[in-house]
């Protein structure tokens, strides 16, 4: 039976395959491999998911530390689902696209995309809090690795911002986690639907589970690391970065948003957010053009891409408004999956 850690032990096997066997034409042939299998089990299990269930299937459950209430599980939803199949999609584009353009060892890139695109799988598929939060911290090793090594000129630079802002602000993601293991029992998603806190406690929970979401999404006044990142990466990097990236972000908000849903200081909140943050890069827009890949940050634009970056502006107002019921959410995900792969046909006609 096909079980969810499928997912990424095949990408991460593939990694370690081309570790050891340093061989360039074996390597090409072992990464395009292994996204491709990824892939379709990916598009197999999202096939046979059942909509009408609401907790995890497909599940992979290892006993840690009972104790401790600490295990390794691994599940999808509806709500992940369409994440992980566009993770695979935008994993299997950028291999193809990095055959034809890393020219200066490609084992060694093979190997640091293949677990990273295998810390955001298993990101995605996590059902608990301890190992959420470690792949969210995990892809950044690789991701630094490919900006300093096959990035421009200002490569190390742009890689260093991103490793500050993102791990900086992971500080309270962390803080939140802990209060849920420490009120709610365990690390389950489930402790934090059931914990019963004050308003005011919940509040703090929300504003840290916030802050360090918002950061990888990013919004603004968080988005400092996004354009150098962006536009110093190798092309097939910036594809998944902006593909992938900013939705681990907006996925850990849908996840935690159903405990907070009923605040409507939240909502409130979460609009406030998306609004401001439409504006502000509107604003910025309106007068700054400079060169290509700058578009996929909204920092600037051309007249031909406007009703492109007016959709991805308009994603975070749509977002806000779409985490008040499962069916939204839904609805969201499927938005962001056809924004991604048109993100991608883009970069990849260019």
């Amino acid at each position: 039976m096909i079980e969810s850690s499928f997912i990424f032990l095949i990408s991460l096997l593939g990694a370690f395959l081309i570790f050891i066997l340093k061989n360039r034409e074996i390597s090409k042939l072992i990464a395009l491999f292994s996204v491709s299998i990824t892939f379709f089990v990916t598009l197999y299990i999202y096939l046979q998911l059942e909509r009408n269930i609401d907790g995890f299937q497909f599940v992979t459950l290892f006993s840690w530390i009972p104790q401790w209430a600490l295990h390794f599980s691994t599940g999808l939803d509806r709500l992940n689902a369409p994440f992980v199949l566009l993770t695979s999609f935008i994993s299997l584009i950028v291999v193809l696209l990095s055959l034809k353009t890393i020219k200066d060892k490609l084992q060694s890139y093979l190997t640091l995309f293949l677990i990273l695109s295998s810390s955001v799988n298993a990101f995605f598929i996590s059902t608990n809090f301890l190992q959420f939060f470690f792949f969210y911290e995990a892809m950044l090793i690789p991701s630094v690795l490919l900006i300093q090594r096959w990035g421009g000129i200002k490569a190390r630079e742009a890689s260093m911002k991103f490793l500050i802002y993102t791990f900086g602000f992971s500080i309270f993601l962390f803080i939140s986690i802990i209060a849920v293991y420490i009120y709610g029992g365990g690390f389950e998603f489930e402790r934090l639907y059931s914990m019963n806190l004050s308003d005011q406690a919940k509040t703090l929970l929300f504003v840290g589970f916030l802050l360090g979401f918002l950061v990888k999404i990013p919004v603004v006044p968080f988005h400092g690391w996004l354009r150098d990142a962006y536009y110093e990466s190798p092309m097939p990097v910036t594809i998944f970065l902006s593909a992938v990236l900013g939705k681990m972000g907006i996925y850990g908000i849908l996840r935690v948003f159903p405990a907070f849903f009923r605040c409507y200081a939240n909502h409130r909140t979460m609009g406030h957010i998306a609004l401001f943050d439409f504006l502000y890069l509107c604003r910025i827009s309106c007068f700054v053009r400079k060169r290509f890949k700058s578009i996929v940050c909204l920092y600037e634009f051309k007249p031909c891409w406007y009703n492109y970056s007016w959709c991805f502006n308009g994603k975070y107002l749509w977002l806000s408004r779409s985490l008040a019921t499962k069916h939204k959410s839904w609805c969201a995900c499927s938005y962001l999956f056809l924004y991604c792969r048109f993100n991608t046909q883009k970069y990849c006609y260019l």
